[in-house]
């Protein structure tokens, strides 16, 4: 299968980017009005390597991804076991579409620390990038064993499943996303278009039917009410 479009890709890596950010560094990164960056300060690293960080993460947020590169560099040069240093280098890689260069980043990160779930999750996401649809489910399958909480991974695992064929699969993924948020239309929509594939028709109009209740002229749930009971009308005249 081939990988995803640049456009998708790009997409991919920063909502993967700010999910990471909101849900496990808000707390450790601070950053002030005028672009300056202040960052809570890990143990056991030397401040020459902090201060290479601090600056990598200025230009990280800036989206000057090659020198927030060349910071991350330096302070992995100094301190070779600085993980959130080989987690953001690895995320600006990905943006960078050098999805090896980042993948081996988050390997090596995933060595030092096994159990951390951004650096799962964001490695899934490279592996997706260039097309490791195996690889990509592998890394987000073990994310979920350690957070079963994380929605938008099991929101694209269940289009990876989806992709593959797996629509029982993506099913239960989908089922597991809207039991977490319920207003999350898009996902609703998606559900009701696989129940329809596996003939639940039932099942699928009562989700594109939720969709309105949310939002009345929702276009994919109308197309998909339409969609469903026509194939409902074709399979009862046979």
């Amino acid at each position: 299968m081939k990988a995803p479009s640049k456009l998708l890709v790009i997409a991919l890596i920063a909502f993967a980017t700010y999910f990471t950010y909101q849900k496990f560094f808000k707390e450790d990164i601070n950053y002030s009005q005028d672009g300056s960056v202040s960052f809570k300060q890990s143990d056991n690293i030397p401040e020459a390597a902090e201060d290479h960080f601090i600056r990598g993460m200025e230009a990280y947020h800036e989206n000057r991804l090659r020198g927030a590169e060349a910071e991350f560099n330096k302070a992995i040069e100094i301190a070779p076991n600085y993980t959130q240093a080989y987690f953001f280098r690895g995320n600006a890689r990905s943006q960078l579409q050098e999805y090896d260069e980042a993948i081996a980043d988050f390997d090596t990160l995933l060595l030092l620390q096994q159990e951390n779930v951004p650096a799962w999750v964001n490695r899934g996401f490279a592996k997706l990038s260039k097309g490791d649809l195996e690889g990509a489910k592998a890394d987000y399958d073990r994310a979920l064993e350690m957070d079963p909480n994380l929605v938008m991974v099991f929101r694209n695992r269940a289009k990876l499943l989806n992709s593959k064929g797996d629509f029982a699969g993506a099913l239960s993924d989908l089922d597991r996303v809207l039991s977490l948020t319920p207003e999350d239309i898009g996902s609703r929509n998606n559900r009701g278009g696989l129940k329809a594939r596996l003939k639940d028709y039932e099942g699928a109009l009562a989700d594109f039917e939720k969709v309105l209740e949310m939002d009345a002229s929702n276009a994919a749930a109308l197309r998909g009410i339409e969609a469903t009971r026509r194939e409902m009308g074709e399979v009862g005249g046979e």
